[in-house]
């Protein structure tokens, strides 16, 4: 890092406004390098990757304990992600977006649960969908059946 330095002061050809950014990032770099010298067991950030399994594996964990799976904004906030480089990143990695993966691991889970012999209205308030006919239609555009169909 200190090289760069150098070779960024010692060039003339980079100069003004280029030199100072490559001075701040170079700075930036050794800062980071230097808390992480200081802090070893402090846990290094996430790249983004990380962050979109980390909240997969949060909704799965929603999903397996029955309990509600957060908002879109609600995990960018826990997970610090801006809700743009959160669908983006998402959509590059699964060919889906957030909102999409979700709606569709709900119905899978349905499936589940309706081969299990659960009722469609407790299916429905297992998985926090609003109401019966919200599930159904849900369902049925996923699936191309009713779930009470799907269940006989």
């Amino acid at each position: 890092m200190r090289t760069e330095l150098y070779y960024i002061l010692e060039h003339p050809q980079i100069a003004g406004i280029q030199q100072d950014t490559n001075i701040y990032a170079a700075v930036g770099r050794l800062q980071s390098l230097h808390q992480q010298e200081e802090n070893p067991d402090r846990a290094p950030v996430h790249p983004l990757k990380q962050k979109i399994e980390a909240v997969r594996q949060h909704i799965e964990h929603c999903l397996a304990n029955n309990k509600v799976i957060p908002s879109i904004r609600e995990l960018c906030t826990a997970y610090k992600i801006r809700p743009k480089h959160l669908h983006k990143a998402h959509k590059k990695l699964h060919d889906k977006n957030l909102s999409q993966h979700i709606s569709d691991r709900r119905l899978e889970e349905s499936v589940l649960l309706l081969k299990s012999g659960i009722s469609v209205k407790e299916v429905t308030f297992i998985l926090y969908y609003h109401d019966i006919p919200a599930f159904s239609n849900a369902f049925k555009n996923k699936y191309g059946v009713a779930p009470s169909q799907y269940q006989q």
